[in-house]
């Protein structure tokens, strides 16, 4: 009889067990990395599409992640160096969520990967570049070379110490341990990655490697499949350049990311075909055939902005201004994301030598509120100093020196407007400050249009015979 009571009792207090076990058991957080590994190209991925690079960092740190490895696909290294005041800044500004403008401007394509070393996100870096460099014999000669010259800057000792090891040129930059891959050469990974894919990576990709676009999306990340890459977590972000017109990479890559499916039908989707080809026609130049066939093709996908934005900007090229940038402007309105667009025909109406039209689209863009007015304030100050209208430029350009993204860039451009104008002294004075804002800022590289800035303050060094500042030329990477 006691028996039976006692085991009645267990009986009874058997479920209560469980029920409280299975509780606790829901209510308790996963410790970070311990969620299950989900393999690169092979499982569907939850990608975090973004538009700037601070919410990587941002999503790496509310997920816990510390001392990882990143695999990085894209044209630029990441890892330009950042001075330690400045990382403390944006350390703060990033613990506080990374909100406003500020940290989304300090942190870019450029030197992100070197802030999540330093911020103790990752300890390495493997960088997957869309050149063939080394897929060559001689592929550290070759990616020495690419280090020296189109990079961030780094040490010649660093660069030089670099050594081709297991299918990679490997070594220390800035600090970290860096491995140059291409997507055929990247090794397994022993350990868990975060990995990030920039879009600008696919057109250069195929322009190398011969494929279309799509196919070189598909060989990359067939070949992502074989390498058996466990992410904890995967970004798409996409430079200025490609978050208007060429925004559609990112939607794409993204949808890859959820279903890896999409890859082994024989045939691209129909829009992702017709895409690449509207795409492909304008960057060569081919205006009236990319007009003809969106205006044929195009009616199948009425809900498509990426081919509204092409459409108009075929339109805009063909001297059609005037019903292409209000078409472009009620895009924009309707979703902000695409507002980038007009300042994407407008660079295109200037590289075409249509300065007025260029011009008219820009300073359209710099009115909107829906932009963030940096690049098209940038962009609208260049076409006007290329019109001949300095003194504009001079105007425009000037609000860019308090914008962290562009005080080098506003600041050198004042230069050269002062220049032109033979204000010597004001161009000595904007070309300084923005030098000194170059060295404040890090190690990334000025573009060609920066680089002969300086080339014209060396110029008014040397009228004066300033050997001073000459001297202070001399070890400024962007002048070497």
């Amino acid at each position: 009889m006691m028996h039976s009571t006692v085991q009645s009792k267990q009986q009874a207090i058997l479920p209560v067990v469980l029920l409280v076990m299975f509780l606790s058991g829901a209510c308790t957080q996963r410790p970070a990395g311990t969620e299950p590994l989900r393999l690169l190209g092979t499982d569907p991925l939850t990608a975090v599409s973004v538009t700037g690079y601070h919410e990587v960092l941002v999503t790496w740190m509310q997920r816990g992640l510390r001392n990882m490895t990143a695999v990085h696909a894209g044209p630029k290294d990441g890892l330009a160096f950042v001075p330690p005041a400045r990382v403390k800044t944006i350390k703060d500004l990033l613990q506080n969520g990374g909100s406003g403008t500020d940290v989304g401007d300090l942190v870019t394509a450029d030197n992100y990967l070197f802030l999540a070393q330093r911020l103790g996100l990752i300890r390495r870096v493997f960088w997957v570049i869309p050149y063939h460099h080394v897929d060559y014999i001689n592929a550290e000669l070759r990616v020495q070379a690419f280090l020296r010259n189109e990079t961030s800057h780094f040490s010649p000792q660093d660069v030089g110490s670099m050594r081709f090891r297991n299918g990679c040129v490997s070594g220390t930059l800035a600090g970290i341990e860096v491995h140059v891959c291409s997507p055929t050469t990247l090794p397994r990974l022993a350990e868990p990655a975060v990995v990030t894919i920039d879009p600008g990576f696919f057109p250069l990709y195929a322009a190398n490697r011969g494929p279309s676009g799509l196919g070189a999306t598909k060989e990359f990340f067939d070949l992502m499949a074989i390498k058996r890459i466990g992410t904890r977590a995967v970004s798409v972000a996409a430079s200025p350049e490609f978050q208007g017109m060429r925004g559609y990479l990112s939607e794409e890559i993204v949808s890859i990311l959820k279903d890896p499916e999409i890859l082994q039908s024989t045939q691209p989707p129909d829009l992702w075909a017709l895409r690449e080809q509207a795409d492909g026609m304008l960057t060569r130049g081919d205006v009236k055939e990319a007009a003809g066939h969106l205006e044929k093709h195009g009616a199948a996908f009425p809900a498509d902005p990426y081919l509204h934005l092409m459409r108009w900007t075929a339109q805009a090229l063909l001297s059609k201004r005037a019903s292409a940038l209000n078409a472009l402007t009620a895009l924009c309105v309707k979703d902000p994301v695409l507002c980038s667009g007009i300042v994407d025909a407008g660079v295109l109406l200037r590289e075409q030598g249509d300065l007025a039209g260029a011009e008219e689209f820009l300073r359209k863009a710099v009115s909107l509120q829906q932009l963030r007015p940096g690049r098209a304030r940038r962009e609208y100050a260049v076409t006007l100093y290329q019109a001949g209208k300095y003194a504009d430029a001079q105007r425009e350009a000037s609000p860019l020196v308090a914008d962290p993204a562009y005080t080098v860039a506003g600041g050198l451009l004042l230069g050269d407007c002062a220049y032109a104008l033979q204000q010597n002294d004001e161009a000595v004075r904007r070309y300084e400050g923005a030098l000194s804002s170059y060295r404040e800022a890090g190690g990334y590289r000025l573009s060609k249009r920066e680089q002969e800035s300086i080339s014209r303050l060396k110029s008014l060094y040397q009228r004066r015979n300033d050997k001073r500042g000459l001297r202070t030329l001399e070890g400024t990477p962007a002048f070497e």
